[in-house]
């Protein structure tokens, strides 16, 4: 997920114009990309309809995140600049085919890791201002933020049913476990092992240890149990199956995916440099 945000993050300077004369190939998209980044993040700004009090608030931290862009472009373009003369003997060394000093390496090595630090740097203050967004925002905004598509024309309407319905993070463990009970005794005997498999799976991959044959062997208990219980007696103890079925650490993985995914969201849409003309633009008509 860090990695993925330093995308962005690189990919947005990109499109500002602070790498164009080192990345000369993108210098014909540059334009394209930006213009495509403004109606992107217009058509959230416009889909969420902010209140003036809202739109203040967004527009002062959209700004400061200008100014944070603004600083981190900067230093980078200082770095850039400090290590030409490093990458174009690296380029030398390496067109000759030749062993790349020790020195040469250290050097490049120390540019590269001040660049990750500027851009980490830079993400972390522009997840703080993201989090000052959300606390702006009601339910119903929310959840349009989470579920936008980035477009160019956005969609006449949206179904007027979710509104008011957050992300759903946590409860998918419950709604599984029903799904799992309303199967043919045939069907869930056949596929019981299966599930306990994806499951696991599942655990490993975010746990990133293997799970147990003793872990299976509980899981698929649980599993049974859940499935064999009276309705009532489901209900009573569906958190205590949920525990044992260590789903809970799977939802809490979730979680906190979605809101690194929305904070994401936020940098990228909502604290974009392109919001900044539409707010004021908009706040002056008030």
């Amino acid at each position: 997920m860090r990695k993925k945000g330093l995308f962005w993050l690189f990919l947005g300077l990109l499109t500002a114009g602070a790498m164009g004369a080192e990345l000369p190939l993108l210098r014909g998209s540059e334009e394209s990309l930006a213009l495509r980044a403004d109606i992107h993040s217009l058509n959230l700004l416009n889909g969420l309809e902010l209140t003036p009090e809202q739109m203040q608030q967004v527009l002062a931290l959209a700004k400061q995140a200008a100014q944070v862009r603004e600083q981190a472009r900067q230093a980078l373009a200082a770095i850039e600049e400090a290590a030409q003369p490093a990458m174009l003997e690296l380029r030398e060394t390496l067109q000759r085919g030749g062993e790349i000093p020790p020195d040469l390496a250290r050097r490049v090595h120390r540019a590269q890791l001040q660049r990750e630090t500027i851009l980490e740097n830079l993400q972390t203050r522009l997840e703080q201002l993201a989090a000052q967004v959300v606390a702006l925002l009601n339910e119903n905004q929310l959840v349009l933020l989470d579920e936008y598509k980035p477009c160019l024309i956005p969609p006449k309407s949206r179904d007027q049913s979710r509104i008011g319905q957050p992300l759903d993070t946590s409860g998918g463990a419950a709604r599984v476990l029903e799904l799992i009970r309303r199967l043919p005794p045939g069907v869930y005997n056949q596929r019981r092992e299966a599930i306990v498999q994806r499951l696991a799976q599942g655990l490993e991959h975010l746990l990133r240890r293997p799970v147990t044959e003793e872990e299976r062997r509980q899981m698929l208990a649980a599993l049974d149990e859940a499935y064999e219980l009276a309705e009532a007696d489901f209900v009573a103890r569906r958190e205590e199956l949920i525990q044992r079925l260590k789903v809970y650490d799977l939802a809490e993985r979730i979680l906190a995916y979605n809101r690194q995914r929305r904070l994401n969201r936020i940098a990228r849409f909502l604290l974009h440099p392109g919001v900044i003309p539409a707010l004021e633009e908009r706040l002056a008509t008030q």
